[in-house]
């Protein structure tokens, strides 16, 4: 006796891609961060445009440079460079261009060196960094370049600029400790959900195969002759095993 059964094709259902919560936070931290960058451009740009005495030599250049990676920046596929890991590789020449940019600007005036510009940069990279490594490299260039502008606003006679310098050394080390922690808990949150979601998934693999084994238990109940229950049953058990032709010889 010969019986066949054609089965339509049948997906294999979707594979499960959680989200990550790290990946998240950081898009999320970069879009800011990038409002910020284009923000802060048009800022100097104004003032560069109303100052006097400026080189434009050397503050169109900057600006010019800052544009470009700017633009890179914005269009550059991150969620995927995360997911990938070399998210760090883009991201840190994108810190140093920011702090050099904000190191000419402070060298360029006249005032004390606020190192506001050198801690938002490093709060960004703190945030987006995934590497230990990267990230205190980051805190180091920081801590070198405002160190550098109250060098050459004050010197090394005055007291004042000594205590600014060790108030912005301690912070960055404040901000290093509370994100390395942060991070911990995030990566500890991100492992959880990701198990959570695979045993998720493996649940519903599990429902999806007890379906299909009562559907051919009834089937295999449902039929009094063999001829009746032979082609429905071939059907039943090919598309369980996701086959487009079933045979029985």
């Amino acid at each position: 006796m010969k019986e066949g059964y054609r089965v339509s094709p049948m997906s294999r259902g979707s594979d499960v891609n959680p989200t990550d919560p790290i990946v998240e936070y950081r898009i999320r931290v970069l879009s800011i961060g990038l409002i910020v960058s284009w923000l802060g451009l048009i800022v100097v740009g104004i003032w560069a445009i109303t100052a006097e005495d400026i080189d434009w030599t050397i503050i169109g250049t900057l600006l010019g440079v800052v544009f470009v990676t700017l633009v890179i920046v914005s269009v550059a596929p991150w969620r995927t460079l995360m997911r990938k890991g070399i998210a760090d590789w883009f991201l840190i020449p994108w810190s140093f261009i920011m702090m050099g940019t904000i190191l000419i600007l402070e060298l360029s005036r006249s005032e004390r060196p606020s190192g506001i510009g050198f801690l938002i940069v490093t709060f960004f990279a703190a945030a987006t960094l995934r590497r230990n490594s990267s990230l205190i490299a980051v805190g180091v260039i920081a801590t070198a370049g405002y160190g550098f502008a109250l060098y050459e606003w004050a010197g090394i006679e005055s007291v004042s600029p000594l205590l600014s310098f060790l108030a912005f050394v301690a912070t960055v080390v404040f901000v290093l400790l509370v994100t390395i922690g942060i991070r911990t808990q995030l990566e500890q949150t991100s492992e959880a959900y990701l198990e959570l979601a695979e045993r998720e998934a493996s649940l519903a693999e599990q429902g999806r195969e007890i379906s299909q084994l009562y559907d051919v238990s009834r089937t295999i109940g449902a039929g009094t002759k063999l001829d009746e229950v032979l082609p429905e049953l071939v059907g039943r058990v090919a598309q369980s095993v996701h086959a487009r032709i079933g045979l029985v010889l």
